[in-house]
């Protein structure tokens, strides 16, 4: 066993034991995601249908359950499970970090399946998502380490079409910051 993956079980008893004892949204949404980390992915579906109270209230919740569907190959069902972040309503500051990774993730389905410009429009948006430059550039290397092997490739590509884009996504954001003075 990996340390990644020993690392993953224990998060995963540490997950389950705090579900138990404090029953927040985080610990009982950090079960499903040990889970998807360790590929186990029909106990992660299993468990985020049994947390379906976050369902439309939840960004990690979607995030979580688009990541399983793409990485179980339904990438089609993941982008509408991606989709439904962007009509949660709140109040958190940095949502908009969120709405940008779902973004990402919705690019790389696209690329998944073929659709090379549908990715670069999503690309995009993640960009005019950004408040700010590093977070963008950030998730974007991150992803990298939250994604099975067989979103690799997808991933590269999706750089190289936000590198291609990077001049026009940094000047969008200078102008929105001097539009803001």
């Amino acid at each position: 066993m990996s340390y990644e993956a020993e690392f993953y079980e224990d998060a995963l008893e540490d997950a389950i034991f705090l579900a138990e004892h404090e029953g927040d949204e985080e610990s009982k949404l950090f079960i499903a995601d040990c889970m998807i980390q360790l590929e186990r992915y029909e106990e992660a579906e299993k468990t985020l249908l049994r947390f379906s109270e976050f369902a439309g209230k939840s960004i990690p919740y979607h995030l979580l359950f688009g990541l399983l569907k793409t990485n179980t190959g339904r990438e089609e069902e993941a982008i509408e499970e991606f989709r439904k972040i962007f009509f949660i309503e709140t109040t958190f500051e940095d949502a908009w970090v969120f709405r940008m990774v779902a973004r990402f993730f919705i690019a790389g389905n696209f690329i998944l399946m073929g659709k090379t410009d549908l990715a670069r429009k999503e690309a995009g948006l993640a960009a005019r998502e950004a408040r700010e430059p590093e977070p963008f550039f950030e998730s974007l290397n991150a992803l990298e380490s939250d994604i099975t092997p067989e979103l690799l490739d997808a991933l590269e590509d999706m750089r190289l079409l936000a590198e291609e884009e990077e001049e026009e996504i940094l000047s969008d954001m200078l102008r929105r910051d001097k539009e803001n003075l």
